[in-house]
């Protein structure tokens, strides 16, 4: 922050900014995953990564996260150390 020219004075208001940020999107991230819910990590990743600009990219990421979180569900990885990923194409195949 330092190096962006933020002053001493206002460097914990912007950390402070900073943190609800990002634990507002890790909440509606968090609610979206859990409730295995496109629209609503959609709103936020258009929210949040597009600034509100591209709700249909919004969509396909929303869709691929989703698909990669049930992929990895069904390793193995965490005992054995590996994991295999989706690609982007695989990902965005339509069930």
């Amino acid at each position: 922050l330092r190096e962006m020219g933020v002053g001493d004075i206002t460097v914990p208001k912007k950390v402070k900014k900073m943190g609800e940020v990002f634990y507002g999107l890790l909440g509606a991230v968090k609610d979206a995953y859990e409730s295995n819910d496109s629209e609503s990590l959609a709103k936020a990743l258009d929210r949040n990564i597009f600034n509100s600009e591209d709700a249909a990219n919004a969509q396909k990421l929303a869709s691929y996260c989703l698909r990669q979180v049930e992929h990895l569900s069904t390793q193995d990885g965490f005992t054995k150390g590996e994991f295999g990923f989706l690609t982007p194409q695989d990902g965005l195949k339509t069930a």
